[in-house]
């Protein structure tokens, strides 16, 4: 079961992952085709390789969300795959609260450096949520005191992501990948076993 767990969250973690890459280069189309769904005279042709369904969670979660930053969910997702796979006890509280930290903050330092500049995905770098807190934090404490704000996040958020963590979450992405392509192969050769058998 727990195998089975892991590699359902690693599949959704690779087409999540794969949404959003493709979301990061087909936004424009996407958008315009996403505006069209439930016209009736419209015919939405979408990019996304992961069509419809990709283009609109990918939208949700890049451009209505987080930005470009909005990349730590899949990795998230496909590191807490692996884990299910390897480890006995799991304890993923630490790795999950830096990738949280890491998507919101992200978000919304693109938010206070780019804005709503170039109008990428529809809102900008930081996502709509991104640039909105940004701006909410600025209406507060002023342009200034959002980059003190920020340098006060980024450095106990950067002496978190210690070598050992960036080594040990690289190393979980690739042997996750490398696992969830074995066990495709192996149910392969196993229904062609069965096949010759019958």
């Amino acid at each position: 079961k727990r195998i089975v767990s892991g590699f359902i969250i690693m599949l959704l973690g690779i087409y999540l992952l794969s949404s959003i890459l493709a979301y990061l280069f087909t936004w424009k189309e996407d958008m315009s085709a996403i505006a069209e769904i439930g016209v009736p005279t419209a015919n939405p042709h979408f990019k996304n390789v992961c069509g419809m369904f990709g283009a609109v969670i990918a939208n949700a979660i890049v451009g209505k969300g987080f930005g470009f930053f909005a990349l730590m969910i899949p990795v998230a997702l496909i590191y807490v795959g692996y884990r299910f796979f390897n480890y006995r006890e799991l304890r993923l509280y630490r790795h999950l609260m830096l990738f949280a930290i890491l998507l919101i903050l992200g978000s919304v330092t693109m938010g206070y450096v780019f804005d709503t500049k170039w109008s990428i995905y529809g809102t900008g770098l930081g996502g709509g949520l991104g640039v909105s807190l940004s701006d909410w934090f600025e209406g507060i404490i002023g342009g200034f005191g959002m980059f003190l704000l920020l340098i006060v996040l980024w450095v106990p958020t950067i002496m978190l992501m210690r070598p050992s963590f960036l080594r040990d979450m690289g190393s979980a992405i690739s042997k996750g990948y490398d696992k969830a392509n074995n066990y495709i192969h192996k149910r392969g050769e196993n229904g062609e076993m069965d096949d010759m058998e019958d």
